[in-house]
């Protein structure tokens, strides 16, 4: 009997460690995917920074020129902003603000005028013009393209170019008119 109840000892403990061990692989393997099921079919170099819907932050000695374009031609799942800088490579931004962002920047460039907003909407025959402006009555009144001659305005149209301007690294906004 002393030789049956060791064996049934042994295996309790035996069950409790293969027990422990599948637990312990399910939660490893739970906690290793991602938290979006898409990011894991991304490009993995089309991966933006970490610094993510984050407020950007500027190098204030320089005065050199930022790109800023919309990070959907790198991955078209993502809808976010690149700040690319002269040192950064394709599809790898520095930063990637907020639309808000540049909803702010874009008044503060006076590519906006008071009352106008802007609208995540892809223009239909442009690539490069992603955001809509409408008025404060709600009326289409432009579009705004990030492409490589900096940031445009347009009519509503997308045809005719009213405003065009450059983030710098060190915050201003260089407008060409």
């Amino acid at each position: 009997m002393d030789n049956e109840t060791y064996i049934q000892q042994r295996r309790a403990i035996a069950r409790t460690f293969a027990l422990l061990f599948v637990v312990g692989w399910g939660m490893l393997i739970f906690l290793a995917r991602p938290a979006n099921p898409a990011d894991a079919l991304t490009n993995p170099t089309a991966v933006p920074p970490s610094a993510t819907n984050r407020e950007p932050t500027l190098n204030p000695a320089g005065a050199s020129l930022v790109r800023i374009e919309w990070f959907s031609h790198c991955n078209p799942a993502q809808t976010q902003l690149g700040l690319y800088a002269p040192t950064d490579g394709a599809c790898t931004p520095g930063q990637t603000p907020s639309f808000n962002w540049l909803q702010s920047q874009l008044v503060v460039a006076k590519l906006l005028n008071e009352g106008e907003y802007l609208e995540r909407v892809q223009h239909p025959s442009l690539t490069a013009c992603r955001a809509a402006v409408y008025g404060a009555n709600g009326q289409l009144t432009g579009w705004v393209c990030l492409e490589a001659q900096g940031v445009l305005r347009t009519d509503a149209i997308g045809q005719n170019v009213l405003a065009r301007a450059w983030l710098q690294t060190d915050g201003k906004w260089m407008t060409v008119r």
